[in-house]
């Protein structure tokens, strides 16, 4: 009998979790002209509001140029502008900057005399244009994609280059080390066998950076704080790593689509990985038609938002978005999409615990596209409050490691009570300065999370503090914007 209730109990477990209510979309909005837009990434801003890098054939100065679009919380604009000249100019990446401004990474024909080239520039936090780097061989096409700042203040650019090496002509991946102010500090190619590329970069919590993007495996590259290679890995055939983001662990998170084979083909990939790189888990999600995974992020509650396209049954190519616990098991899935076509390309959680979406979408007359975003709702499954009754007590006071740490604009705190108390939690700065408050207040016993936005705070290193009666304990977190 106990045996029975015990497989009832898992069945009834499974089914909770396949049911889980995916959030409601909140709102939609769409950037363009009479041409077409092109999304890069999508950063949070100061505000709590968002912004969005791509490129526009409809407005500017040349072919193409960069397009730097701005976003009140509520999906109003707050300003949106061109940069570029008379040529083609693209942006790839944005990320906020530890001055309050915004960094953007892409590439150029319009200023070289040359080919194309890498292309770094600064903007305000207003969009106000403050400077602009080329790098890269004049002899060559160069195509920058990513860029993150380093906890040292200089910004590492990930780029492609094609030359001829001493496997042939091919495309490999272009590394930059720049100061804070864009002045080169260090360059080299990573020459492989076969065609390489790069595309995102993220700042990691030993001073250094990590890379993602491969043609035909999950491909990465560790740098450390010069922007030299430590090493680099490979997963996998017949796949494609487009995201890569670091857990509170060290370790990593790795997301993209691989090729499963002729009655399945591409799905969703996410591997989790240790600190040097080493496979832990992988984990598939899709159908049996082609999926295209983009981007990854970690949610409050250490789990996983996943974003592509998918091919629902039946229907066009669609945006789709998949929640995974912290063990990678699929909680959710959702689609949004039209009549055509429809391109999803960055996610970002936000401090309701619910999610934005930047994507690209077919325009009215299905000729050309527009930028995309999608505003969801707070997700359900994420608890920002005390444990449910059913849950057992804690037995012990306990102040949790943040997480996501690293963090970009907004992380989340977990602390337990045994019993009723008094709590306080401040955040400090490197000097031990109070700077802000997350809980002031008597507490039930239980298990509670809460959530900084340090969307107007400078990169750098933070820490915060509990004080429940005679108990104190603080821990360290880092900002990387």
């Amino acid at each position: 009998m106990a045996r029975l209730q015990m497989i009832l109990w898992i069945v009834l477990i499974a089914a909770a979790t396949v049911s889980a209510q995916a959030p409601d979309t909140l709102w939609t909005r769409t950037f363009g002209g009479d041409d077409y837009e092109y999304p890069g990434w999508l950063e949070p801003a100061q505000d709590s509001g968002f912004v969005i890098a791509g490129y526009t054939h409809s407005f500017g100065a040349g072919e193409d140029d960069m397009y730097i679009v701005k976003l009140n919380p509520d999906g109003s604009t707050g300003w949106a502008y061109t940069y570029g000249g008379e040529d083609t100019d693209n942006a790839n990446d944005i990320k906020r900057t530890r001055d309050g401004c915004y960094i953007v990474a892409g590439w150029s024909n319009s200023f070289s005399e040359y080919t194309s080239k890498f292309e770094l520039m600064k903007i305000t936090a207003t969009g106000e244009f403050l400077w602009r780097h080329d790098y890269g061989p004049d002899t060559s096409a160069n195509y920058g994609f990513g860029v993150c700042q380093m906890l040292d203040g200089g910004f590492l650019l990930v780029c492609d280059v094609y030359c001829h090496t001493i496997y042939g002509h091919d495309w490999d991946v272009y590394v930059i080390k720049t100061d804070e102010n864009g002045n080169l500090l260090n360059e080299y190619q990573i020459v492989k066998a076969n065609t390489q590329h790069s595309f995102r970069v993220i700042a990691t919590q030993d001073g250094g950076a990590i890379m993602v993007r491969g043609t035909g495996s999950f491909w990465m590259a560790k740098f450390d704080a010069a922007g030299d290679t430590v090493w680099t890995r490979g997963y996998g055939s017949g796949a494609t790593c487009n995201s890569i983001i670091q857990l509170a662990d060290g370790g990593y998170a790795a997301f993209g689509h691989r090729d499963r084979g002729y009655d399945i083909e591409e799905q969703f990939w996410l591997i989790r990985l240790n600190s040097d790189g080493d496979s832990l888990w992988s984990r598939y999600y899709g159908g049996t038609d082609p999926d295209d995974g983009y981007c990854v992020q970690e949610t409050y509650d250490h789990g996983f938002i996943m974003v592509g396209h998918m091919y629902p049954e039946g229907q066009p190519l669609d945006i789709s978005i998949v929640r995974a616990d912290s063990s990678g098991n699929e909680l959710w899935s959702k689609h949004i999409g039209g009549q055509y076509s429809d391109y999803g390309c960055a996610v970002q959680c936000t401090p309701d615990s619910g999610y934005i979406i930047l994507g690209r979408t077919m325009t009215i007359s299905g000729s050309d596209y527009d930028l995309y975003v999608i505003r969801l709702a707070p997700d359900t499954l994420i608890n920002t409050g005390v444990n449910q009754e059913n849950n057992p007590l804690p037995n012990a006071i306990t102040l949790g490691q943040n997480y996501p740490n690293p963090f970009n604009a907004s992380t989340a705190i977990e602390y337990s009570l045994p019993s009723p108390s008094f709590v306080t939690i401040d955040i400090f700065d490197i000097l031990g300065r109070k700077i802000g408050m997350l809980a002031e207040g008597t507490k039930p016993a239980g298990s509670y999370q809460t959530i900084w936005d340090a969307g107007d705070k400078p990169s750098g290193i933070y820490f915060y503090r509990i004080k429940a009666g005679d108990f104190t304990e603080s821990r360290r977190m880092v900002l990387l914007k």
